[in-house]
């Protein structure tokens, strides 16, 4: 008999989850169908062989639409002495959803080979895809660079040496232009040797620094290196349109980097934006990429990339 009643008690549970699944519309043939993923991902696209390593980069498409698509491409922070190409998702992962393909790119990093190595890795990458667009369905007549930290002191030093003989041409398709349209720059050091004097959270003026590391030596005993190093040095009449952010609270990377960038390039006759951050700290999200400020990522990128 116990039998009995734990048969019909199960099949009364039976058929009060049909009952429910029929309800809820959970038992359905066809469920509504998930939105496809905004982005493919061809990753680990070799465009350059250093002394040290081969550099490759992930290639972020949207989806849908029709190429070629603009180009933006990722240069990630860490310090120039560590970080990874995947963090791009992190923050800018949005990117392929209106239309953009993104590039996120490696580099030497500074315990491998100080300065110069890194700007010349980021220009092998632009020359790289460049070259090879047309077969990934890439528009690369007009480049933006997008950089955080480290990263964006990169972005910089692209936006500000393009076209510079004494900077370029090392790596594979020398013919090939490494000029880029546009920078965004989120809080990346601007003049290192001022760097090496300011009161942050870090002496980076140390022999263990991160600056210092990147120069090979103290910046304050490397000043030349430093300056040659540093995006404000580097400012010419050809400059790339830029748009910076940075927080007013930031320190590690003070605000006046940023100040000082844009005023020089204003004054060389570049088109600069700057958004200040007030409050903002030195880290993308939550402080930097607020709703607005994605919205004006988005119309300055429009602006220098979809214009005929």
């Amino acid at each position: 008999m116990r039998a009995a009643a734990l048969f019909r008690a199960s099949s009364s549970f039976l058929q009060c989850l049909l009952a429910c699944l029929a309800l809820t519309g959970c038992g359905q043939q066809n469920p509504t169908p998930v939105p496809p993923p905004a982005t493919r991902v061809e990753r680990d696209l070799i465009f350059t062989r250093t002394p040290e390593r081969a550099l490759g980069l992930d290639l972020h498409l949207p989806a849908s639409g029709s190429p070629p698509f603009p180009l933006v491409i990722y240069i990630h922070g860490g310090g120039w002495r560590e970080g990874d190409k995947a963090e791009v998702t992190n923050y800018f992962g949005w990117l392929p959803a209106h239309g953009y393909a993104v590039a996120s790119i490696e580099y030497r990093l500074s315990h491998e080979r100080t300065f110069p190595a890194q700007l010349e890795d980021c220009q092998a990458a632009v020359r790289w895809l460049r070259a090879n667009g047309a077969r990934h369905g890439l528009a690369v007549e007009k480049i933006a660079v997008i950089g955080v930290s480290a990263g964006g002191h990169l972005a910089a030093l692209l936006g500000t040496t393009g076209g510079q003989a004494d900077f370029d041409r090392a790596g594979p398709h020398p013919e090939v232009s490494s000029r880029v349209t546009a920078v965004v720059d989120f809080f990346g050091p601007a003049d290192l040797v001022t760097l090496g004097r300011a009161k942050t959270r870090v002496n980076h003026a140390a022999k263990d620094s991160w600056v210092s590391g990147l120069l090979g030596g103290p910046v304050l005993e490397n000043e030349e290196k430093a300056r040659r190093a540093s995006p404000v040095h580097q400012i010419g009449t050809d400059a790339a349109a830029f748009l910076c952010l940075h927080g007013t609270a930031d320190d590690l990377i003070p605000f006046e980097q940023s100040a000082v960038l844009v005023e020089k390039l204003r004054a060389a006759g570049a088109a600069a934006e700057l958004i200040r951050v007030e409050g903002g700290r030195h880290r993308v999200v939550p402080d930097m990429l607020t709703p607005g400020n994605r919205e004006r990522v988005l119309a300055f990128l429009a602006a220098q990339l979809r214009r005929d």
